[in-house]
């Protein structure tokens, strides 16, 4: 976990997001968002540097800016931890935002809750969307684990050693 001095209202007031409480949403002034708890414990978990690049990238792309919800939020924020290459990848990152629509992904999403949690939907179908945009993402190179022993192995790994008075 990361240590955090700023709040999610300071951080989503330097990106002008206003955050206002559930069911008070408006359609103009602002970007806004009631996911501040969502926010808060992404900047808990992953810090501020993450947090502000999420929340910019709905935020700051093209009609995407009303999609500051806790499900579209988490999603973006897996996706860029999944495949921390094409983020880096800065305004190719944006660009290819501008052309996704996140309202109506999540509309899509809200089709299929029952099946795949909201979240991990939008991720997948936004996800889909990135790799025609930006082409397939670079394998993460895979940290080599030591083998469990198999068979016999595995069978005197487990066994006890023999007591000496026997």
């Amino acid at each position: 976990m990361v240590e955090n001095v700023r709040t999610a209202h300071e951080v989503c007031a330097d990106l002008g997001i206003e955050v206002v409480r559930p069911g008070r949403r408006s359609t103009v002034g602002l970007p806004q968002t009631c996911a501040e708890r969502t926010i808060a414990n992404m900047l808990r978990k992953h810090g501020e540097p993450h947090t502000i690049f999420v929340l910019r990238t709905i935020a700051e792309t093209d009609g995407n800016a009303n999609e500051l919800v806790a499900h579209t939020i988490k999603a973006v924020s897996r996706l860029v931890l999944a495949h921390p290459k094409w983020a880096d990848r800065g305004l190719e990152w944006f660009e290819a935002f501008d052309r996704i629509d996140l309202p109506a992904i999540r509309d899509q999403c809200r089709r299929i809750v029952a099946i795949v949690p909201m979240a991990w939907g939008i991720a997948t179908v936004v996800f889909d969307r990135l790799f025609d945009i930006l082409g397939a993402p670079e394998p993460e190179k895979k940290l080599r684990v030591a083998a469990k022993p198999r068979g016999r192995s595995a069978v005197l790994a487990r066994a006890k050693p023999a007591s000496p008075n026997t």
